[in-house]
């Protein structure tokens, strides 16, 4: 086990003082990196998310509409099947 004294002289080498300094800088810019790269990664699920809950409402809205339409129809033929609804002779159509 070292001691403060053997601290300070292995510091006072400027050998292994430059070789800390480059260490702790190389820790340093590989943290920042992982913190760009994670940012990066959060604003691309970000970015898919708000994709897929815009693609969710268009579905909901085609969805909505077909049921429209499929009522509709629904209506369409139950006034065909009760013959209310016709086509109108050729005696009113104005020509």
């Amino acid at each position: 086990m070292g001691t403060t004294d053997d601290v300070i002289m292995v510091m006072n080498n400027w050998w292994t003082y430059t070789l800390v300094w480059v260490g702790i800088s190389v820790a340093v810019v590989f943290i920042l990196i992982l913190v760009l790269v994670w940012a990066k990664l959060s604003s691309v699920s970000r970015a898919s998310q708000q994709a897929f809950k815009d693609l969710n409402l268009k579905i909901d809205s085609m969805a909505r509409t077909h049921d429209a339409f499929s009522e509709l129809n629904a209506k369409i033929d139950s006034l065909k099947s009760t013959n209310e609804l016709r086509r109108p002779s050729s005696d009113n159509v104005a020509i």
